[in-house]
């Protein structure tokens, strides 16, 4: 159906790139294969789902998939900040991703608040 602006896709999808970077570059280090694993799942689930929610049949179809992503993004944020505080890779490193992680999930949180209103019926946590 196309509810979500390409540039906004775009930018998830080159956020969900740079967290599989870092992601990789933790596995270079051999740092826990579960946090590895973590991030790269959650990581790449924004922009899938982001994908899943502009191409929703219906309303419900795209709250659900706006739901997971804002969940999504907010494990993304812990799996970075925990691997900074574990020193396996700077934070100063992290920064601009985890920044890019909170603007992002501004504006999911934005779009489901608008499309909750639209449809009040609904509700995805």
């Amino acid at each position: 159906m196309g509810r979500l602006r390409p540039e906004f896709l775009s930018r998830a999808k080159k956020f969900s790139h740079r967290v599989v970077d870092v992601a990789e570059a933790l596995e270079t280090a051999r740092k826990s294969r579960r946090v590895v694993d973590q991030l790269i799942a959650c990581g790449t689930s924004v922009s899938a789902n982001l994908f899943e929610a502009d191409e929703g049949v219906s309303r419900a179809d795209f709250l659900k998939s706006m739901g997971i992503v804002n969940k999504e993004l907010r494990e993304c944020r812990f799996w970075l900040e925990f691997s900074g505080e574990r020193a396996w890779i700077s934070i100063a490193k992290l920064d601009a991703l985890l920044a890019e992680a909170k603007e992002l999930k501004l504006i999911v949180g934005s779009i489901l608040s608008r499309a909750r209103k639209k449809s009040p019926a609904a509700s995805v946590s």
